[in-house]
């Protein structure tokens, strides 16, 4: 498009919401012509703008088109905190008094209140620690401005590929904004479009805008090396993140009730303490067990009983003499029906599960459980084994999907893995074979979930196991299967089903 023939463009941006192709000089004299209202120095803008158009690359391609010197103003902001040069105060004299209002407005909503948000710190400490920093630093940016360039009520498209360097020069950005608000025949657009984003700045805030699994992605963008990745571990991780954690007190309790319950052949018994945790007094519940030599049938002195009485028995200093060592083995089989792969159609979006696929958020229960057992077994030796199983007849178009969902898992648990407490692996046919093939493990004690459709878990009830080994059996309901009682339902309320069944699992575990 040419800059004098644009006519019929001020009919097209007619009403709140429509948006207007931008092609040709109009694109960079958009771009160029809104660094006029940044608060950032221009004397800065020249050597800034070629980094915030990299982040402006990534935004567009997720269909979020701002003024870029929004972009440019909050990604600083972002990484440099109180070193952030504002443009001159007094520079702003020569504007109207409602511009001047304007401006201030966005310096103190936009920027300046970022830094008084408690998640600030722990973001900012993210993106100056990362390597990818310019990416990590655009993925924020996303999560920051997605629902306010959907309130703009002037919207423009343009594609950026056929833009190169910008040439930004301090003294000619009114310029540029007059031409490209000439071609659009919309005089003061820009500043609208400014004064929106003014309005809607309550929705940049921090503490609301990012949950525990957007950090997660940011700390760990290098590690998950494509955005299907990313996007397989924020719904996982989403999951996760609203089942909270295992109450202490739980936990503690859980363990007392899984050692009643534990085979001795599955227990070690060790000495607590070394020579400089020995001492003389204390209960005799705490004896060393090496003192018991001095019991000698036969002898006319009795050398315990004299020890004893002279104070001279060796104890532990500790409340408990032994430390008990449980070895488990925790196996969840998670059925990767078709059926699971379909999205969550309820609740929030935003907060919620709502879009979430169903697989993911069974895995996110999967982690929250493994999670609450490490905690329950802190002190113990646990190994988790996740075995994804392809049922038979699985779509094979979904084969891709499947294959990502294991490669992240496999990210997600590297640290654990690494350390030799944590395999994933991916199987094929029905549980119940699979299951059934499992060798004796006489050392462990093995608790088995199995995770499934209620058809996938036919067969299971019946089926004889290992000596070690106990069964427990969540059912998931899919389609238009009947609602029943125990069954992880995602029609209703999906973050109440989760929890129960967090909390019916954990207490079958160690019934």
């Amino acid at each position: 498009m040419s800059r004098s023939g644009a006519g019929s463009l001020a009919a097209m941006a007619a009403g709140s919401g429509q948006r207007v192709m931008l092609r040709g000089p109009a694109v960079t004299d958009y771009l160029v012509g809104s660094l006029l209202f940044c608060a950032r120095h221009p004397d800065d803008l020249a050597e800034l703008a070629p980094r915030a158009l990299g982040w402006y690359r990534h935004l567009c391609a997720h269909d979020i088109r701002l003024p870029l010197g929004v972009v440019l103003d909050l990604g600083y902001m972002l990484l440099s905190g109180d070193d952030f040069r504002f443009r001159d105060y007094f520079a702003d004299r020569r504007l109207s008094r409602a511009e001047q209002v304007l401006r201030e407005q966005y310096e103190q909503r936009v920027l300046l209140r970022r830094l008084q948000e408690s998640a600030f710190a722990r973001l900012s400490s993210l993106l100056r620690g990362q390597r990818e920093q310019d990416e990590a630093l655009a993925l924020v940016l996303e999560i920051l401005l997605r629902p306010i360039a959907a309130r703009l009520s002037q919207r423009y498209e343009f594609d950026l590929g056929a833009v190169g360097d910008l040439d930004v020069q301090p003294r000619r950005l009114a310029d540029r904004l007059a031409l490209f608000e000439s071609t659009v025949e919309r005089p003061g657009v820009v500043l609208g479009q400014v004064e929106e984003v003014v309005r809607a700045a309550g929705l940049l805030d921090l503490d609301q805008r990012l949950a525990d699994e957007d950090f997660y992605e940011i700390e760990h963008i290098r590690v998950f090396p494509r955005a299907s990745l990313r996007e397989v571990a924020r719904g996982i991780k989403r999951a996760e993140r609203v089942l909270g954690s295992l109450p202490r007190i739980d936990a503690r309790g859980l363990r007392e009730r899984a050692l009643a319950r534990t085979n001795l052949s599955s227990v070690g018994t060790y000495p607590v303490g070394g020579i400089a945790e020995i001492s003389t007094r204390g209960p005799i519940e705490n004896l060393v067990p090496s003192e018991l030599l001095y019991l000698e049938r036969g002898r006319e002195l009795d050398l315990f009983s004299l020890r004893y009485a002279e104070n001279e028995l060796l104890r532990w200093l500790r409340d408990g003499a032994v430390l008990h060592l449980m070895r488990r083995t925790m196996v969840f089989y998670l059925d990767e029906s078709d059926a699971l792969l379909g999205p969550v159609t309820v609740g929030d979006a935003e907060r919620g599960l709502r879009g979430v696929k169903l697989l993911r958020c069974v895995l996110g229960l999967v982690l929250s459980l493994v999670s609450d057992l490490v905690r329950v077994f802190a002190h113990d030796d646990v190994r988790f084994e996740l075995r994804l199983v392809q049922p038979e007849g699985a779509a094979a178009a979904l084969g891709a999907e499947r294959r990502e969902v294991a490669e992240v898992l496999r990210l997600l648990l590297a640290d654990r893995e690494a350390a030799g407490m944590a395999t994933v692996t991916v199987d094929q046919g029905s549980l119940a074979d699979l299951i059934a093939a499992r060798r004796a493990d006489t050392s462990r004690a093995v608790t088995i979930v199995g995770l499934a459709p209620r058809e996938q878990l036919v067969g299971l009830d019946g089926l004889r196991l290992n000596h070690g080994q106990r069964l427990v059996m969540q059912p998931i309901r899919v389609g238009n299967e009947p609602a029943t009682d125990g069954a992880i339902d995602f029609t209703l309320d999906p973050i109440a089903s989760l929890r129960a069944a967090r909390a019916r699992l954990l207490g079958r575990m160690f019934a």
